[in-house]
């Protein structure tokens, strides 16, 4: 290959020189200042980061100024006087008050010293909890079915659960279970009887707005160490009943609950049971229609109690019927004054 011809393939050679005739030359930097021109037209062209233009442009602006805002209304948004009020809107038959009252961003409540009390014919129901905690699940508003996260310590144990509502607010859905066994012994002034034992509770609940005690799901209980100490036949106490355990599933529906299983067992008197309880509101209200068989033992197989047909006094077959605050009691087939 000719000289002239190797000159016009390359214009790094061809750059300055006449046609036809050989350049003459060059320094060696010359050189080297052509192969790093054309080094860098091969390179990828460096661009900035979009990240940068953004918090440097006027998309920032708004950015800090939604922050600063933020800040603001923290700051300034009176959130325990909202949380106070939220406990004003139970209903007008519902009183609650609380030691402390705080709101958590972005939707979170948090109560100590929380005492709800309820009207109800009976007298008041009066329950006291220790902290409550509840926030809602902001996923769930999404899709248009809230999800109400909730953590309740009273009595000594902790009960924790979700309610969430479908169908624009119509139905609503209970689960929840004790995490940590409730103290029977500090409930004297909710269920107005002497007890002690540690108590497990597991609700799954449905119902529609308005219908609470027409509602299908299941309650299950568990109680370990029960000991009841205020029961009496005829005006005349009798002695305390233990029982080591205590179970019991009652399944709901249609406002119809049927115990389908209940069992105790202890050294002074062995029960099981079975039956339905009609819901009312308020629950004193509540038709029941219940049956026990109890074999004493002990001091208590003792007892003077009338006997039934094939079986000694110490075996008792007890029906409650009627309304739950005060149901008819009929012992081994004797109708008890009330």
């Amino acid at each position: 290959m000719g000289h002239a011809k190797l000159m016009s393939r390359w214009p790094i050679f061809k750059k300055n020189s006449p046609p036809g005739f050989p350049r003459k030359k060059e320094h060696p930097s010359f050189f080297r200042q052509k192969i790093s021109d054309l080094t860098r037209a091969f390179e990828k062209p460096v661009t900035q980061k979009p990240g940068y233009r953004f918090l440097t442009g006027r998309a920032a602006l708004i950015l800090w100024g939604v922050l600063f805002f933020g800040l603001f209304f923290l700051r300034e948004f009176p959130a325990n006087d909202v949380a106070r009020y939220l406990l004003t809107q139970m209903g007008p038959d519902v009183k609650a008050t609380a030691r402390t009252a705080v709101f958590t961003p972005p939707l979170g409540l948090a109560y100590q010293g929380l005492a709800i009390t309820a009207t109800a014919p009976s007298g008041p129901v009066d329950v006291d909890i220790d902290r409550a905690k509840g926030n809602i699940d902001l996923v769930t508003l999404v899709s248009g079915k809230p999800r109400y996260n909730f953590d309740l310590k009273m009595y000594g144990g902790e009960f924790k659960g979700h309610l969430r509502r479908f169908l624009h607010g119509k139905v609503s859905h209970l689960n929840g279970q004790t995490t940590s066994p409730i103290d029977l012994s500090t409930t004297k002034q909710l269920t107005h009887q002497d007890l002690s034992g540690l108590m497990n509770l597991e609700t799954d609940y449905t119902w529609k707005t308005g219908l609470e005690e027409k509602g299908k799901g299941t309650l299950s209980l568990s109680i370990a160490r029960l000991t009841i100490r205020s029961l009496n036949m005829n005006g005349f106490p009798l002695p305390p009943i233990a029982f080591q355990h205590v179970h019991g599933i009652v399944n709901l529906a249609n406002g119809l609950g049927h115990i389908e299983r209940l069992e105790a067992d202890g050294p002074m008197a062995h029960l099981t049971g079975t039956g339905d309880v009609s819901l009312a509101n308020p629950y004193q209200r509540s038709l029941v229609n219940l049956d026990f068989d109890i074999s004493l033992r002990g001091e208590l197989g003792k007892l003077p109690l009338p006997s039934i047909s094939g079986k000694n006094g110490s075996v008792i077959h007890l029906h409650l019927a009627g309304q739950l605050a005060s149901p008819q009691v009929t012992l081994n087939g004797i109708v008890l004054p009330r």
